[in-house]
């Protein structure tokens, strides 16, 4: 994972407020509790909110992911997910392996 600098960080804002459909001022009165309409622009322009609760709840408002805000990157899976797909494919990977060699058994090669 890399770390944006602000200005990327300010652009993805801007683009996840207008894929959104939200106006600044819409976005500005959406966050809990409300900021200014400037606070929003000045986040726009290359000054991200500092605490972390507001970019946050900036993200779940405009529907994308913090991880992707801070990044630009999508989400990395989680590390529960990776240990279930690897032993999804070594189960399959022995299924195969055991198939193979019955079908050798059988006079098929």
């Amino acid at each position: 994972m890399r770390e944006a600098d602000d200005r990327e960080i300010a652009l993805r804002m801007r683009e996840a407020r207008e894929l959104a459909g939200f106006s600044v001022p819409e976005a500005a009165r959406a966050l809990d509790p409300p900021v200014n309409e400037k606070t929003v622009r000045v986040w726009e322009a290359g000054a991200p909110p500092r605490r972390r609760g507001h970019l946050k709840q900036y993200a779940d408002l405009c529907d994308v992911s913090h991880h992707w805000l801070l990044t630009g990157e999508p989400d990395p899976p989680p590390e529960d997910a990776l240990t279930r797909v690897e032993a999804r494919l070594e189960a399959l990977e022995r299924s195969i392996a055991q198939l193979v060699a019955r079908f050798e058994q059988d006079g098929h090669q």
